[in-house]
């Protein structure tokens, strides 16, 4: 299965999308909220449903994202210590991510190898646009949480050393 993110082009934090199938129809919403002290995305469904829900870890040196799915806290993103490419640690489901994060294409792994879903990142437009090709159908809800929760970890990057270099 496909997915379309595209990011709302006012959105606050750069944490609110919209999310589309293939044929345009609405798969889910996400909607940012900015908080100096945790920030949170939350992930509906096409009725207005909270169905998942990314969250900042606080008091850390590298930013790290609990993934909240269905109300049950199911696992956490972090970014690992890397000087020349972002590296992430993905404690949920066994899976792992591989790929060029700089140029935002990447796929998940699960624990025999096998291809989960590939993230693409659609450069040329004005805000983030991603396409998730995801294998199977149930892995679709995780994986849409975890391309956001590198995503921000990414923003939060950017944000903290636009931050200091004006220092």
């Amino acid at each position: 299965m496909k997915l379309f993110i595209e990011e709302k082009f006012f959105s606050l934090w750069g944490g609110s999308y919209n999310v589309f199938h293939e044929d345009r129809s609405v798969a889910y919403t996400v909607q940012g909220q900015p908080s100096l002290v945790r920030r949170k995305l939350s992930i509906m469904d096409p009725n207005g449903n909270e169905v998942g829900m990314l969250q900042t870890k606080i008091i850390r040196f590298l930013p790290a994202y609990t993934i909240w799915k269905n109300g049950r806290e199911i696992g956490m993103v972090k970014q690992k210590f890397s000087l020349l490419k972002p590296k992430f640690d993905v404690d949920f489901k066994n899976w792992h991510v591989e790929g060029n994060f700089m140029g935002w294409n990447y796929k998940i792994y699960d624990q025999q190898e096998r291809v989960v879903a590939a993230i693409d990142q659609q450069i040329w437009n004005f805000t983030e646009h991603f396409v998730i090709d995801c294998a199977n159908d149930e892995d679709v809800l995780d994986v849409l949480m975890l391309n956001l929760a590198i995503s921000a970890m990414r923003k939060d990057q950017e944000s903290s050393s636009v931050s200091s270099n004006d220092d």
